[in-house]
């Protein structure tokens, strides 16, 4: 079985919410936004779920077409 059109879906469903992160991120009219230790804090929280998402995620793939 050909995996790779999932892969390749999988991919483009991460890069658009990587985008969408980053879009809500720069948003000016939040109110805890000229907060920076918030803003600090908030983005250490999306660096680690990103972390914990894509690392073991690009392992896996890497194993997947290592075998």
């Amino acid at each position: 079985m050909n995996l790779a059109p999932y892969l390749i879906v999988a991919g483009i469903i991460c890069l658009i919410a990587l985008v969408a992160t980053f879009v809500i991120g720069f948003r000016p009219e939040d109110s805890e936004y000229e907060d920076q230790s918030a803003v600090v804090r908030h983005w250490s929280y999306v660096t680690l779920i990103y972390i914990l998402a894509f690392v073991p995620m690009f392992f896996l793939i890497f194993i997947l077409f290592m075998l």
